[in-house]
C-alpha cells in the first residue's frame, strides 16, 4: 500500500515498523494496519519535550558539551572518551529530548551495574536434563551459552567464537557432544574448551588454550542456573539468595518437567514486571480472565533481600473463612508469585504445573523480551488429551500476559515518556512494585560503588516514601 498512498498524499514515506510494532500489527490486529493505534506527541518547551535553550556564547570559546553535555571524568578509567558512557547528557540536546535521554541513561545504568554483575536465573534445571545439552539465549545484548557437560556439570560461556566473534549456536535447546561454529567450524567441548579447528595445519601455530570460549561465573542452586554476564566476578548465591533459598528450595524445581519455552515481546522490563507484584488491576485488566478464578486488591506480601512473594487470595478462600487453621489447603486457596529479582515469576510453584515468566530487558529501552515457560511436576503425557490440557494452559498464560499485561504496559512507556516532569504513586496495596524499585535503586547504587567508588556518579529515578 505503500505506493498508493504516497500518490494519493503526495508524500514520500520512508523507514519501517520497529519489531514490536511489526509483531502487534500481525498478532494483535491480524495485519490490518487501519485499526493499529497512533498516539501523537507534540513539541513543549514547558514539558521539556523537543525544544531546549542554548544561552548565546562567543563563536571562538562556544564549548560543544553545551549541546551535548560534559564528560563524568571519573569514568574515563573504565571507557574511552569516545564511549557515550561517559557523558552526563545534560547538554541542550538531551534537555530538549527530556523524557527519552533520561530514560536511556538510567536504562544505561541497570544494565551495567545491575543485570551485568548480579547473578541472573537463565536456565532452569530441566532445561539441561541430559548431559551434552545446552542452552542458548541472548541477554541485554550479550549472547550467552549454558551446557551441561558429560560429567554433568554446568558451565556458562559467551556464545562466540573466539576465531572471528560469529555466534557458535542458535537461541534454543539443543543436544550435542560439541559446539561448532557454523563459520569456520572450529570446535569447542561443552566445558568451552577448544578442540578442533578445520584445516588446522594450514591455519598457523598458536596456543589453543588462549582461545577456549570465554567463561562466565555460574552456579546450579536449587533447580536454577545462575548466571553472570561479568567474566571473573565470584557468584555468592547463598548471599544472594539470603531468606528466600527454603522457598526456593521447597518448589523442587530440579523435579520438574519442561513442557514449553516460548519468548514474548513487551515494552520496558520495569514496566513489564510491575504486573506480577501486584494484583490490584485484576478486577478492570483482567476482568474475564484472571478476575474469575482470583479476588482483586486481596493479597499479602513478604520481600527476603532482593527478592518477593505475592500471594493472590482465590474466590475459594470465601468457602472457608470460619474452617479451622489446619483444614487449610493453600493450593486450592491461594495463588502464589514466588519472584527472584529481576523478575523470576514462579507462579503455581505449590501445584502440578507452573508458569515461569522472566522479562529481560533487550539493547533497546522500550522493549523487554520474556521468555515464558510451563513447567510440569509429572512427566510430560504422551497421550493427545494430556497434551492438550498443558498447551490451553500455555496459551492462556501467553494471551492474559501479553495482551492484557504487556499490550497495557506499552500504554504506560508512552504515557510516562509525554509526563516526565510528573510523578507515579504506588498505594499501600502495591507494596511489591514499591518494594522492586527501592531494590533496583539500592543495587544501582551498590554496583556504582563498585565500579566507580561513588554511587553518586550514576542517574537513576527518585523514589520517594510516605
Amino acid at each position: 500500500l505503500r505506493p498508493k498512498l504516497e500518490e494519493i498524499l503526495g508524500i514520500n514515506i520512508e523507514g519501517d515498523l520497529c519489531p514490536v510494532c511489526r509483531h502487534r500489527l500481525m498478532e494483535e490486529f491480524n495485519g490490518e494496519y487501519e485499526k493499529f493505534p497512533v498516539v501523537c506527541s507534540g513539541f513543549s518547551q514547558r514539558g521539556r519535550r523537543g525544544i531546549a535553550v542554548v544561552p548565546p556564547m562567543d563563536a571562538n570559546s562556544q564549548d560543544v558539551s553545551a549541546l551535548i553535555g560534559s564528560e563524568d571524568i571519573s569514568k574515563l578509567d573504565k571507557y574511552s572518551e569516545s564511549d557515550p558512557r561517559v557523558l552526563n547528557l545534560d547538554g541542550a540536546f538531551n534537555v530538549g529530548n527530556r523524557g527519552v535521554v533520561e530514560f536511556v541513561e538510567i536504562f544505561k545504568n541497570e544494565i551495567e551495574l545491575i543485570f551485568k554483575r548480579i547473578p541472573l536465573p537463565l536456565a532452569l534445571s530441566c532445561e539441561l536434563p541430559k548431559k551434552n545439552s545446552y542452552k542458548a539465549i541472548e541477554v541485554v545484548g550479550v549472547p550467552v551459552v549454558i551446557t551441561r557437560d558429560s560429567k554433568g556439570e554446568v558451565h556458562a560461556m559467551l556464545n562466540v567464537c573466539r576465531h572471528r566473534g560469529a555466534l557458535i549456536c542458535e537461541a534454543g535447546h539443543g543436544e550435542s557432544r560439541a559446539l561448532t561454529c557454523r563459520y569456520h567450524a572450529w570446535s569447542y567441548g561443552m566445558d568451552g574448551e577448544l578442540k578442533g579447528i578445520y584445516g588446522e595445519s594450514t591455519f598457523g601455530d598458536f596456543d589453543k588454550s588462549e582461545r577456549n570460549l570465554i567463561s562466565l561465573p555460574v552456579v546450579e542452586k536449587h533447580g536454577v542456573v545462575f548466571v553472570c554476564l561479568t567474566p571473573g566476578l565470584e557468584i555468592d548465591i547463598d548471599s544472594w539468595l539470603g531468606d528466600f533459598a527454603p522457598i526456593l528450595e521447597s518448589l523442587k524445581l530440579a523435579d520438574c518437567h519442561l513442557f514449553s519455552s516460548r519468548m514474548m515481546p513487551g515494552p520496558n522490563w520495569k514496566v513489564a514486571i510491575e504486573g506480577y507484584l501486584e494484583g490490584y488491576h485484576f478486577a478492570s485488566l483482567h476482568a474475564n480472565t484472571v478476575f474469575k478464578t482470583n479476588l482483586s486488591n486481596t493479597a499479602i506480601f513478604d520481600g527476603y533481600g532482593p527478592h518477593e512473594r505475592v500471594s493472590f487470595a482465590l474466590r475459594e478462600i470465601e468457602n472457608h473463612l470460619d474452617d479451622p487453621e489446619e483444614t487449610w489447603d493453600p493450593t486450592a486457596n491461594v495463588g502464589t508469585i514466588n519472584w527472584l529479582f529481576p523478575g523470576f515469576s514462579i507462579a503455581g510453584g505449590w501445584r502440578q504445573r507452573m508458569a515461569i515468566g522472566f522479562p529481560l530487558p533487550t539493547t533497546n529501552v522500550n522493549e523487554s523480551m520474556t521468555e515464558q515457560r510451563i513447567l510440569v511436576r509429572t512427566p510430560i503425557p504422551e497421550d493427545e488429551a494430556g497434551r492438550h490440557e498443558l498447551e490451553v494452559m500455555r496459551d492462556w498464560f501467553y494471551d492474559v500476559t501479553y495482551g492484557e499485561d504487556y499490550i497495557t504496559g506499552y500504554g504506560v512507556q508512552k504515557g510516562v515518556a509525554v509526563t516526565t516532569d510528573k510523578t507515579q504513586i504506588f498505594g499501600r496495596n502495591e507494596p511489591g512494585v514499591q518494594y522492586v524499585h527501592r531494590t533496583i535503586n539500592r543495587l544501582a547504587k551498590e554496583g556504582a560503588e563498585a565500579v566507580y567508588g561513588d554511587p553518586s556518579k550514576v542517574k537513576l529515578p527518585v523514589v520517594l516514601q510516605d
